[in-house]
């Protein structure tokens, strides 16, 4: 069984997300049965959210930063925290777009959250 911090958990914050999102009709969510979030963080077995900071950023911060960095170009990303190097890797993504995926890509590089990420780690 493993931690997971998901946009969801942050109820109020996805909420006003979500409906951003349908207002500048740049993400289309769907609802289904089988809901898959569509930023995931994994965080090891026993850590707490609040108990994680990468290069002073909160792990909520980022899954912050990561929702309002959404533009559509991927239906779902994981994010794994590796932390004897502390630092967040994308572990997983589904459903990419190309180009608008290297410009979310982009985002993230340019941003002054891009230290927090590895681009290089693989699994």
């Amino acid at each position: 069984m493993r931690n997971f911090l998901t946009a969801k958990g942050e109820k109020s914050f996805m909420m006003a997300c979500f409906l951003v999102k349908l207002e500048n009709k740049k993400t289309e969510y769907r609802n289904t049965n089988t809901r898959m979030e569509k930023i995931k963080i994994n965080l090891p077995l026993g850590k707490n959210q609040d108990e994680i900071k990468i290069h002073g950023f909160s792990i909520n911060e980022i899954l912050r930063f990561l929702c309002e960095a959404d533009n559509g170009s991927f239906d779902r990303i994981i994010i794994k925290y590796d932390a004897v190097e502390n630092l967040l890797f994308f572990a997983s993504e589904e459903g990419v777009k190309f180009p608008e995926y290297g410009h979310f890509m982009t985002k993230i590089s340019e941003s002054r959250y891009a230290e927090v990420f590895s681009f290089s780690k693989v699994l």
